[in-house]
């Protein structure tokens, strides 16, 4: 008597199920991704899609609200040992320390004296490059603005109700928009910030084969796709350094 063992599908009924739950675009760039994340293909071959998402202050979904437990503030020095831990999104005591330097903030929300959620902000007039490897671009955003990117939540509801509570320390700092760029498929993250309120304002394109590289972006409602320099709305895009006039 032999056990009834189930046959496990071959890589192509995987790919088939997988794109049928997430759709043919979104598998065919994870697919792409993955063959350029290869050490031997990532030297010639590189793609990133990216959404930029904005939103003024006034109109985030907002919360003076939190549980006691929970203390939503900007990162102090006596922090830093704490946030690297978390890794890629924060790095070592150094960086973190270039990036208040320059001017950078991180918002933290803190659940019984621990690190629940963070978010860094870049204030402006200011330029983001820190993605510049990953997406070559950079970008420029105006005065009463602010940037956010390398957001981590590690406890739950934290992220959102940290977001919901750092609208007013922006406001109190004159920022009245605020702007981020998140991948194209990535779902976990488009579906929060759209929850709070931000909005596609355009999108990013980079893709390099064998040393030949393009590089186009596109307004939110508009169809063609633009050469570098360029702008979104009020934000400036570059891949070269030059911004547009």
């Amino acid at each position: 008597m032999t056990a009834n063992t189930q046959k496990t599908p071959n890589v192509f009924v995987r790919f088939y199920r997988f794109a049928k739950l997430n759709g043919w675009r979104c598998t065919i760039y994870q697919t792409l991704n993955r063959i350029a994340n290869f050490r031997l293909w990532h030297r010639w071959f590189q793609i990133s899609i990216v959404n930029i998402y904005s939103a003024p202050i006034a109109e985030l979904k907002q919360s003076d609200k939190l549980p006691n437990l929970y203390e939503v503030r900007p990162a102090e020095t006596n922090d830093l040992n704490e946030l690297k831990e978390l890794g890629e999104y924060c790095g070592d005591a150094d960086r973190m320390k270039s990036r208040i330097k320059r001017g950078d903030m991180c918002m933290l929300n803190l659940c019984k004296g621990k690190i629940g959620a963070m978010m860094w902000y870049s204030i402006g007039p200011n330029e983001y490059k820190d993605d510049w490897a990953a997406v070559r671009c950079n970008v420029r955003f105006p005065n009463q603005s602010a940037w956010m990117y390398d957001g981590k939540g590690t406890r739950l509801g934290a992220w959102g109700g940290m977001m919901m509570n750092s609208a007013r320390h922006l406001k109190a700092m004159g920022i009245e928009e605020i702007y981020t760029m998140v991948d194209w498929e990535n779902r976990k993250s488009i579906d929060p910030m759209r929850s709070l309120g931000l909005t596609q304002a355009g999108s990013f394109m980079f893709l390099k084969l064998f040393g030949i590289k393009f590089t186009r972006c596109k307004p939110q409602g508009q169809r063609r796709w633009r050469r570098l320099p360029a702008r979104i709305g009020q934000l400036e895009l570059s891949s070269n350094g030059e911004y547009a006039s």
